[in-house]
């Protein structure tokens, strides 16, 4: 009689997806990046947010950098503040994170719309196996979040843009 054993890997699921439906995929880190409330008033403040999701079994160190314009497309004066425009997060291997990144626009900034705030996202990691089918992978049965705190995100505007742009 033989002996046969079954060999698999087992892969976490796809939580980028199940928030955003919408990935921006550099290697060993996918990422969406978008704003919520998609209405924004003057003095009121509004989040860049940027879900992050480590695709390998080894930490990885990611810096986040804000770029807020000066200008509109008019060449009218844009007022934006934030507390920090250079974020530095340490994320475990397979983690899965959201990053809130509150801007304020402030006055003389008039309105109008598409204000173009760049975000630019650098990793460094070990090389790892990965953890997570490149494209993604099976949905999450479960999620570590409130129903609440997930609408929030799902409601959030989330852009589809090239790794190589920021």
């Amino acid at each position: 009689m033989t002996e046969n054993s079954l060999q698999f890997e087992p892969l976490y699921p796809d939580v980028l997806n199940a928030i955003t439906g919408l990935r921006i995929g550099v290697d060993t880190l996918h990422m969406a990046i978008g704003v919520h409330p998609i209405s924004v008033y003057l003095n009121q403040p509004v989040e860049i947010v940027v879900v992050l999701q480590n695709m390998i079994d080894q930490a990885m160190d990611v810096k986040i950098g804000v770029q807020l314009p000066t200008r509109d497309a008019s060449g009218r004066a844009v007022h934006m503040m934030t507390p920090k425009k250079v974020i530095d997060v340490q994320m475990k291997p397979g983690e899965v994170g959201v990053l809130k990144i509150p801007v304020v626009p402030l006055a003389p900034t008039t309105p109008g719309d598409d204000l173009p705030v760049r975000v630019a996202v650098r990793r460094r990691s070990r090389n790892g196996t990965p953890v997570r089918a490149p494209i993604g992978g099976a949905p999450a049965s479960a999620l570590a979040i409130s129903p609440y705190k997930l609408q929030a995100l799902q409601d959030g505007d989330y852009v589809e843009h090239p790794a190589d742009k920021s």
